[in-house]
C-alpha cells in the first residue's frame, strides 16, 4: 500500500491514468489490511508457511510499523483524513527504531512533506523533529566509526547491510539537509557512501560490477544461470556479518575458520577475528551475498538524489526514457520482455509473454 501510493504520486505528472490505477490498488491493499488478520499474528516472528519451505526466522514480530508507514504515504498522496487518523492511532502502537532500521525515517518524511490543508500541524511538526533527531544521531555515530558508518554502536549488530550497506544511511542525512539547508548533513550523506564503495579493510566494493574488487559471486539466480562469467551489475550484497547461524554447513565451517575465535569472550573484541574482515564472496554464504530488490532500491534512491538533484526531470507531459531506440517509455512494463537483457525465453513463457 505504501509503495504503490508513492508510485502513484511520482508518476502522476507523466501518466495520470496509470497513477489512478496504482492508487486504487494501494487503497485496496489498505482496505485488505483493515479487514483481515495479519500473518503471523502480532507478537510472533515471521517464518515461511510449511508449504513454502526455505528461509529462516525474520527479526520482526509486528506488521504495525509497515502499516504506520503505509498510512503516512496514503495520506500524503490523497489528503484523505482517514489515513491521517490511522497514522495518529498507529503512532501510539507501532514501535519504530531508526537505529536498527534506517528506513524507519520514511514514515516521518511522508508526514513532514505532506502539504494538505487538513494536516494536523502538531503531528507534522513531531514528524519533522523525529527526522532531525535521527539525522543528528547519524552525524554523531558517523564521527565515531573508523570507516564513517553511522550504524548502531553494538558490534554484534553487524550484518545484512548494517556495515557494508552504508549507502542506506545516507537517506536520513539527505532528509536533514532538505529540511535545514545545513550542508553538514549533505557532506555526511556523501561520506557514508565510502564503506560500500571500497573504503573498508578488505578494499571490497559491495556492489556487483563496480570498482576493482566488486562482488563476483552473489546469490542471484539470473547471474548463476545465464552462462555469463560476471554477475548482473549493480546489485548490493549484505557483506560483513558478525556471526553466521550455526545450523548447517558451510556456515559452521566458515565460523570455525575465523581465527582467533570469532565469538567474543568477556567483550574482548580486540582478541577475536576482526568483524570488518568477516566476509566470504560466495553464493553459498547467504548472509554475506543475498542482496534483494529492497536493498537495490535503498541504494538507488539516495544515489540518484545526490547525482541528479541539480537536474530535475521535466513534467510537462513530454517525459521520455529511451530504450533501444524507443521513446516515451514510462516504466519497464512498457518494454517487451524479449528485449530485457539476461531474461531467458523460459522465463518469458512462464510469465505469459
Amino acid at each position: 500500500a505504501g509503495m504503490a501510493a508513492i508510485h502513484s504520486r511520482l508518476i502522476r505528472p507523466y501518466n495520470s491514468t496509470r497513477a489512478d490505477e496504482v492508487l486504487a490498488a494501494a487503497e485496496k491493499a489498505w482496505e485488505f489490511l483493515q479487514t483481515h488478520i495479519s500473518y503471523p499474528p502480532e507478537g510472533e516472528f515471521y517464518r515461511n508457511p510449511a508449504e513454502l519451505s526455505g528461509g529462516g526466522e525474520y527479526s520482526s514480530s509486528s506488521s504495525l510499523p509497515d502499516q504506520f508507514w503505509a498510512s503516512a504515504e496514503l495520506y500524503r498522496t490523497t489528503g484523505n483524513g482517514t489515513y491521517q487518523e490511522a497514522y495518529k492511532d498507529l503512532k501510539s502502537r507501532a514501535f519504530i527504531d531508526p537505529q536498527a532500521a534506517p528506513t524507519s525515517t520514511f514514515v516521518w518524511w511522508a508526514m513532514a512533506m505532506s502539504d494538505h490543508e487538513n494536516i494536523d500541524v502538531v503531528v507534522q511538526e513531531t514528524a519533522r523533529r523525529g527526522l532531525m533527531a535521527e539525522a543528528d544521531r547519524k552525524l554523531e555515530r558517523l564521527a565515531l566509526h573508523p570507516y564513517r558508518v553511522p550504524k548502531h554502536p553494538f558490534i554484534p549488530f553487524s550484518g545484512w547491510h548494517s556495515q557494508s550497506g552504508s549507502v542506506i544511511y545516507s537517506s536520513a542525512l539527505l532528509q536533514g539537509y532538505y529540511l535545514t539547508g545545513n550542508s553538514t548533513y549533505l557532506d555526511g550523506a556523501h561520506e557514508v557512501l565510502d564503506m560500500s564503495f571500497g573504503a573498508n579493510p578488505l578494499s571490497q566494493t559491495f556492489v556487483t560490477g563496480l570498482g576493482k574488487k566488486p562482488v563476483i559471486d552473489p546469490l542471484d539466480r539470473i547471474s548463476l544461470d545465464d552462462g555469463v562469467d560476471t554477475p548482473v551489475p549493480g546489485m548490493p550484497s549484505p557483506g560483513f556479518t558478525y556471526h553466521l547461524p550455526e545450523f548447517r554447513e558451510p556456515y559452521i565451517g566458515v565460523n570455525k575458520a575465523f581465527w582467533p575465535p570469532e565469538k567474543v569472550v568477556d567483550n574482548k573484541y580486540n582478541e577475536s577475528y576482526p568483524i570488518l574482515q568477516r566476509y566470504i564472496d560466495s553464493n553459498a554464504i547467504i548472509p554475506h551475498n543475498e542482496g534483494t530488490i529492497r536493498e537495490s532500491a535503498l541504494y538507488a534512491a539516495p544515489l540518484t538524489i545526490m547525482n541528479d538533484a541539480a537536474r530535475p526531470p521535466k513534467t510537462g507531459g513530454t517525459y521520455q526514457w529511451e530504450w533501444k531506440g524507443r521513446t516515451a517509455v514510462l516504466d519497464q512494463t512498457y518494454i517487451p520482455l524479449a528485449d530485457v537483457p539476461r531474461i531467458f525465453p523460459s522465463y518469458i513463457t512462464a510469465w505469459g509473454g
